[in-house]
This record gives structure tokens, C-alpha cells and sequence, in this order.
């Protein structure tokens, strides 16, 4: 239990250390034109907080990573 409880707060850290450094850069950018949004009505959730379109923000990418990773082992477990 004290193993899992320490796991899971250094994850945090780590989770929040690289969401503060790297907040303003987008993980991914799509070709694109700038006025055509490619994730059209979601292009701006997406992309928050970097302001830029056709990108991919790292909050975004925790949020999709983790839910992918939680699909993936309630089908393995």
C-alpha cells in the first residue's frame, strides 16, 4: 500500500512538473491552413492553452493518453 501510495505521488509530481514547463507548447501540429481548423468544434479545447490551431496541447495529450491507457488495462486486467 505505502508502495502504490509513493508511486502514484511521484507520478503527480512528475504529471504537474511537466505540465508547468511545457504548457505553452503544443505536443503535436497538423498541416493545415490557419484559417481551417481541423478539429472543428473542438480545435480551440485542443490546443489550450497554447493558442495556436491545428495543435495539440499537452493537456489534451494527458487527458487523451491517460483515458487510452485506462481502456487499454481494463482490457488486459
Amino acid at each position: 500500500m505505502i508502495l502504490y501510495a509513493v508511486s502514484y505521488g511521484i507520478s503527480a509530481i512528475a504529471f504537474f512538473t511537466i505540465h508547468w514547463t511545457f504548457r505553452g507548447q503544443p505536443v503535436i501540429i497538423f498541416n493545415g491552413n490557419q484559417s481551417n481548423d481541423l478539429f472543428y468544434p473542438l480545435g480551440p479545447l485542443l490546443s489550450f492553452p497554447t493558442g495556436q490551431s491545428n495543435c495539440l496541447s499537452i493537456t489534451a495529450w494527458f487527458f487523451i493518453s491517460g483515458f487510452v491507457f485506462r481502456m487499454l488495462a481494463r482490457g488486459l486486467f
